[in-house]
């Protein structure tokens, strides 16, 4: 089954460069992180209400925002340095990544227009939520069948980090016949997020640091599956590659 090689694949991807994978992700989402730390901790900590002032509440969502931008970028800067590792085989060099700055936003971009794409898919998914009686149902099978979709036109993505030039259309038209392949990836990928995500829960509170640490390990592990598995993608299909 195709959709079962994908994902072993991807899987596999990781597994056998981890070392690799750790040279590329350690510094960015440990520097995403501080940021995150640094500007979230005082904000969660602040037992004062919500204040009234304009200005205050200002500079609050100024200081979110700042915060959700730096990871953002910290993101991208590891996954558009993956799919270069795996596709044009730049090995890292040091423990600093390259920005590859206009590569990222590239990527940025495709994915801005990849989620203008999916609002209206989105829109309908949550009309379709409040059916009485089979809501929960079409919700997800909705979910299931625009992951799919979304999946066909997401190896833009690869060729941004790379540089090469890819429209969503050729995309499309690139991975025809691919439905059941890639439905049986977006199960196995639900799967692995659930099974990665249950131990944190296993957690007692009273060791948040623990939590927070396996969060963004498995979070940094799925997160470079998930991309890896968009390099399989362009690989495979764009790229003609075989799946061994």
């Amino acid at each position: 089954m195709k959709g079962w090689v994908i994902f072993k694949h991807s899987v596999l991807m990781v597994l056998k460069n981890w070392k690799e994978a750790v040279q590329i992700g350690l510094v960015p989402m440990a520097l995403a992180v501080g940021v995150a730390a640094l500007i979230g901790w005082p904000i969660l900590t602040d037992a004062q209400p919500l204040p009234e002032d304009g200005g205050e509440f200002g500079g609050l969502f100024a200081r979110v925002f700042v915060m959700l931008v730096a990871f953002g970028l910290c993101v991208l800067w590891v996954v558009v340095n993956w799919h270069r590792f795996i596709l044009k085989e730049e090995y890292p060099q040091g423990w600093i990544p390259p920005l590859h700055a206009k590569q990222l936003g590239g990527y940025f971009y495709h994915s801005i227009l990849i989620a203008l794409v999916m609002i209206l898919p989105m829109i309908l998914l949550g009309v379709l939520a409040v059916i009485p009686g089979i809501g929960f149902s079409l919700t997800v099978i909705g979910m299931g069948v625009l992951g799919v979709l979304v999946y066909r036109i997401l190896p833009v993505l690869p060729a941004a980090a790379i540089g090469e030039p890819l429209g969503l259309g050729e995309s499309w038209g690139a991975t025809k016949g691919s439905f059941g392949a890639l439905f049986v990836v977006v199960v196995l990928l639900f799967v692995l997020e659930a099974a990665l995500t249950l131990p944190i829960y296993l957690i007692p509170t009273e060791f948040p640091v623990l939590q927070s640490v396996l969060d963004v390990t498995t979070s940094l592990i799925s997160g470079l599956i998930g991309v890896s598995i968009l390099t399989t993608l362009y690989g495979h299909y764009i790229e003609g590659r075989p799946l061994d």
